[in-house]
């Protein structure tokens, strides 16, 4: 299954990338000077059919990105508890980051709200996401040491 899965998103992938090699070339053979881009050349159709191919695969990737995990959780239900924990997880750190910020000290005045053209709401989710990172950066140092530790004490 998984190599079918890899074979076609392979085969994609290719046929993407051929796509794009065939509308540059035809970009350039369609301007005449290499090094001066028309304004005529900037609007051609073969620009917008680049961006469709751009967001094709861009949401190609998406999909991909969900669907593989959702596969793999299917095909190996142990995983789907560890991927639970890990989601439970997420969200209890994030709670907390939102408390340390709702309940913490606010540092910004109206003024400098003002001055940065912010409100009050979008500072403290900036600032929730800055205490998410933080949580996030000191849990992977402590995994990182405790896993260290632990491979010394193995060996």
């Amino acid at each position: 299954m998984d190599k079918k899965i890899f074979l076609i998103t392979k085969i994609i992938t290719w046929v993407i990338m051929g796509l794009s090699v065939i509308l540059g070339i035809m970009l350039i053979a369609q301007s005449s000077d290499l090094k001066k881009v028309t304004e005529e050349s900037l609007n051609s159709s073969l620009i917008s059919y680049s961006f469709y191919l751009c967001y094709l695969a861009v949401a190609i990737a998406i999909i991909v990105t969900l669907i593989f995990p959702i596969i793999n959780t299917i095909t190996n239900p142990k995983q789907l508890l560890r991927v639970l924990f890990l989601f439970i997880g997420f969200v209890v750190i994030g709670v907390i980051s939102y408390f340390m910020e709702k309940f913490g000290s606010n540092e910004l005045s109206t003024t400098e709200l003002m001055r940065l053209n912010t409100s009050e709401q979008t500072a403290m989710w900036v600032g929730v996401g800055i205490n998410f990172t933080y949580i996030m950066f000191l849990l992977s140092i402590i995994v990182f040491i405790y896993t260290a530790v632990r491979n010394l004490l193995k060996k």
